[in-house]
């Protein structure tokens, strides 16, 4: 997401440069290339945009229409809720106590 900040940055100095040149009479060629090149710019900020925001705009309409990320309702995400309380069990259960347990003072320990 750094293309439409860059180009957008870009786009507002040639304008300004564009527009203070033509207030200021200078060449009307160099005058209209310069702005036109800040239109241009412009017009690639809002384009980079609109496509580095589709990704998240769909998933945030997925996901408020009921459809989690597998695709699947309101019922298909009680099983992945159910599997990852699982695996989060497990986890706590074989990786992280065994962890501790294994780092405490002898005088600590069960």
């Amino acid at each position: 997401m750094l293309t439409p900040l860059v180009a957008g940055a870009a786009a507002a100095v040639l304008l300004l440069i564009g527009h203070g040149l033509h207030l200021a009479d200078a060449e009307p060629e160099f005058t209209a290339s310069v702005t036109t090149a800040g239109w241009v710019l412009a017009l690639t900020a809002v384009v980079t945009a609109l496509v580095g925001l589709r990704p998240p705009l769909r998933r945030a309409v997925r996901r408020r229409s009921g459809r989690g990320l597998d695709g699947q309702g309101p019922e298909g995400g009680d099983a992945v809720e159910g599997a990852r309380e699982k695996w989060r069990q497990a986890l706590l259960e074989r990786g992280v106590l065994p962890y501790l347990r294994s780092h405490l003072p002898e005088s600590l320990a069960p």
